[in-house]
C-alpha cells in the first residue's frame, strides 16, 4: 500500500518502450471500454501508447486504493478530465501525460492537479502557434530569449498553460484565461502566472531533460504549499 499525505503529490515515470510481455500485462488491466477505445486507434504505436499509459495508471492507483487494477472505475468531467468514480472515502486526484517515449503520472490528495509533458520538437512552427495560443505579453516573453533557446522556452510556456488547464478541468478553449508572466531559470522552481479565477495554484517546471519539458500545477488550499512534491518513482 502507498500512502499520500494531504496536499502531497507523488510523481511517476514510465517508458512507453516496453517488452511485448509487459504490453500484454498492462493491456490486460484495461476495462472493456478502454480496450475497445484502444482498438479504434489506426496506428499500432498509438494503441500501444494508450495501453501502456492507461494500464500503468490503473496499476499505480491500485496501490493507493488497495484494490485490483481492474476494479478501478473512472468518471469524466464536462471537458473529459477523468476522476475516480469508486474512491470511497478517499479524495485522490490524478493526471497523466505522455509524449515521445515517456509517460508521467501525478497522484495527489485533497486538491486538483494537472500535469503536461511535451517532447521538444525543433520542427514545430512556434511562431504560428504562439500567435494562436499565447497572449501578446507571452509572445514578447518568448521573443526576449536567444534564437537557440526559443523552442525550449515555447514548450515551457505551453506545458505550463496546459498543466493549469488540466488542473482546472476546463480544457484548451480557455487557454487565453491563463497567462505566464515569468519562467524560472532552473526547473523545480515556481513559475509566475496570472489567471482569471479565484482558485489558486502552484505551478512548477519539473523535468530537467534536453529532450522533454514537463510542468505540474497543484491547487492551493489555505496555507502555502511547501515541499509537497515528491521525486519521480518508476513503475
Amino acid at each position: 500500500m502507498l500512502t499520500l499525505v494531504s496536499g502531497q503529490v507523488h510523481l511517476w515515470q514510465q517508458t512507453l518502450a516496453v517488452t511485448p510481455a509487459r504490453l500484454r500485462q498492462l493491456g490486460a488491466l484495461l476495462s472493456p471500454d478502454e480496450q475497445q477505445k484502444a482498438s479504434r486507434f489506426c496506428r499500432e504505436q498509438s494503441r500501444q501508447q494508450y495501453a501502456v499509459s492507461r494500464g500503468s495508471l490503473r496499476l499505480i492507483l491500485s496501490r493507493y486504493m488497495m484494490i485490483e487494477p481492474q476494479e478501478i472505475r473512472f468518471g469524466y468531467g464536462p471537458q473529459g478530465k477523468p476522476f475516480l468514480a469508486n474512491a470511497i472515502g478517499m479524495t485522490i486526484d490524478f493526471n497523466l501525460s505522455h509524449s515521445g517515449q515517456l509517460v508521467l503520472i501525478a497522484i495527489g490528495r485533497d486538491r486538483s492537479l494537472g500535469i503536461d509533458l511535451e517532447q521538444v520538437r525543433t520542427a514545430t512552427d512556434i511562431v504560428a502557434l504562439s500567435e494562436q495560443c499565447f497572449s501578446p505579453d507571452e509572445c514578447r516573453l518568448l521573443t526576449a530569449y536567444p534564437p537557440d533557446q526559443k523552442h525550449r522556452v515555447f514548450f515551457q510556456l505551453w506545458t505550463c498553460k496546459e498543466a493549469l488547464l488540466k488542473a482546472t478541468g476546463v480544457g484548451l478553449r480557455d487557454i487565453e484565461h491563463i497567462e505566464i508572466v515569468a519562467l524560472p531559470q532552473t526547473p523545480s522552481r515556481q513559475v509566475q502566472f496570472s489567471q482569471r479565477s479565484s482558485r489558486q495554484f502552484s505551478l512548477q517546471l519539473i523535468v530537467d531533460d534536453p529532450d522533454y519539458i514537463a510542468a505540474l500545477a497543484v491547487e492551493r488550499k489555505g496555507a502555502e504549499l511547501a515541499d509537497t512534491l515528491g521525486r519521480f518513482r518508476s513503475i
